[in-house]
């Protein structure tokens, strides 16, 4: 993902909601497995071949919760964003949401839109 910001700058507010949907469907995934996942950074995400998000391996450092992971999410979208609306992203205006609840409300944040395009052996390619 650094890539990607590096080439693209922030994202808009639709493409922050396909990224935390997306990371945050993985973190279901995660959580379900009675795992976390730890600090979620761009270093932390790639975009898959097929224009998902993807979050690469990390180790959780000692102590760190699901409730965190949920945090980390919200305070990703809010870096990444280029509008109004994601410098307002904050963990309190969601309630203490986690899981699908939370992804649930993303989904009435703003309008999907496609992650931008990604980049392969230094190669630009469209993300299927």
């Amino acid at each position: 993902m650094h890539e990607v910001l590096r080439k693209h700058g922030t994202l808009s507010d639709g493409q922050v909601v396909t990224l935390l949907i997306g990371l945050g469907t993985c973190l279901e995934q995660i959580h379900q497995r009675g795992e976390v996942f730890g600090p979620i950074h761009p270093a932390h995400v790639c975009v898959g071949g097929d224009g998902r998000p993807e979050l690469l391996p990390v180790s959780p450092p000692p102590g760190w919760t699901s409730h965190d992971d949920w945090v980390g999410l919200v305070r990703l979208g809010r870096s990444m964003g280029a509008g109004h609306r994601a410098r307002a992203l904050r963990w309190e205006a969601f309630d203490g949401l986690e899981g699908a609840p939370l992804l649930r409300r993303l989904m009435t944040w703003a309008t999907p839109e496609p992650l931008p395009m990604r980049w392969v052996d230094g190669q630009e390619v469209r993300s299927a």
